[in-house]
């Protein structure tokens, strides 16, 4: 099983459909270049955050910080939705190193951006009137 999975072609746009919107915007080069760009935005945004965001929570941060943060994870988002559209039969994302990656990776981003962001709210609203 190691050496065919070893043996597998790392171009999974052979798992994708030959036809729809999704397959052809996962396949262009334009689209590699835009997510490679955000990822390098969001690399140094991380950085960013980390040295001038003193909030605790996203709620409590300046603006800025949380129209990036919704920014960027509406991005990653929409590049997943693209990407998984985009294969023939879906259980092949499986296949998929990176996007299983990118799955967990997602998963996270939106349960610390929109999760917590909908707790921490109506916690508030709720306990604002005990």
């Amino acid at each position: 099983v190691r050496m065919v999975a070893l043996q597998q072609s790392s171009d999974v746009s052979q798992f994708y459909n030959d036809t729809g919107i999704c397959q052809a915007i996962a396949k262009s080069e334009a689209f590699d270049l835009l997510t490679m760009f955000v990822i390098v935005v969001n690399s140094i945004w991380i950085a960013i955050d980390a040295d001038y965001n003193n909030a605790g929570v996203l709620t409590e941060a300046h603006w800025t910080f949380q129209v990036m943060e919704i920014a960027l994870s509406v991005f990653f988002l929409f590049e997943w939705i693209v990407r998984f559209g985009a294969f023939r039969r879906k259980w092949d994302c499986l296949r998929d190193r990176w996007f299983c990656f990118d799955s967990l990776m997602l998963g996270l981003t939106l349960f610390e951006t929109w999760v917590v962001l909908i707790v921490i709210s109506a916690s508030a609203w709720y306990f604002k009137d005990a």
